[in-house]
């Protein structure tokens, strides 16, 4: 968001998904929202895609304190 301001930019895509798979693109959203919502609504494989994301930040969250520390 903070670099879309920097260039003027109001308006980026967000992506609505209704429960048939169908969709519209509109509004501003973060990248990360924007990946959240594909695969939640998207994906059959949803569970496993956002348990891994899930651990993911688990380990990043882990080795941020870890540096904190140093």
């Amino acid at each position: 968001m903070d670099r879309a301001r920097s260039f003027s930019i109001s308006n980026l895509p967000s992506i609505l998904i209704n429960e048939n798979g169908e969709f519209l693109i509109s509004g501003i959203i973060s990248e990360e929202k924007s990946i959240y919502q594909l695969i939640f609504y998207g994906s059959s494989n949803k569970d496993v895609i956002l348990a891994k994301m899930e651990e993911e930040e688990d380990v990043k969250r882990l080795l941020i304190s870890i540096i904190k520390t140093l």
